[in-house]
């Protein structure tokens, strides 16, 4: 959230703006009034960018166009084996009683305020993560490793 100081300063870095020295490669970064005149940029190096939905659209598209996008949103709707079903249901379940105060009136903290980056795909993908690490457990084993 909030990263575009960082990004600003980036940019050589995300033009692939490569000094060579030697056989390798170096770009120049500035983050604030700090600015290191030549950072060596590993020849495996990969950058990735999680941007919500949301904010897509307030970001500039020179910044946009130096990267591939993909929709990384698991919904429970898209899930197919009855297991994950089961395992998400039950999880939600956990969640909601961990987070509700009081029954009698109904008072509920937002689990955003306990989870920041909690999202409405959390849960499906820590279970699809889950269930594909231990898949030779049972499923209220992996269940559990979910909670």
């Amino acid at each position: 959230n909030n990263l575009d100081n960082i990004y600003d300063g980036l940019y050589d870095l995300l033009n692939q703006r490569y000094t060579l020295v030697g056989n390798k490669k170096y770009c120049r970064i500035a983050l604030g009034s700090n600015s290191n005149s030549l950072c060596y940029v590993h020849d495996k190096f990969r950058c990735v960018v999680l941007i919500s939905a949301k904010e897509v659209r307030d970001k500039p598209s020179p910044f946009l166009s130096r990267f591939e996008k993909h929709d990384i949103t698991f919904l429970f709707s898209e899930v197919t084996k009855s297991s994950w079903r089961t395992a998400i249901s039950q999880i939600e379940e956990w969640l909601n009683d961990l987070v509700t105060i009081n029954e009698a009136d109904s008072e509920v903290v937002n689990i955003k305020h306990l989870i920041p980056p909690f999202t409405e795909s959390t849960i499906t993908s820590v279970v699809l993560k889950n269930f594909d690490r231990h898949s030779s457990l049972s499923v209220q084993e992996q269940i559990q490793k979910c909670k």
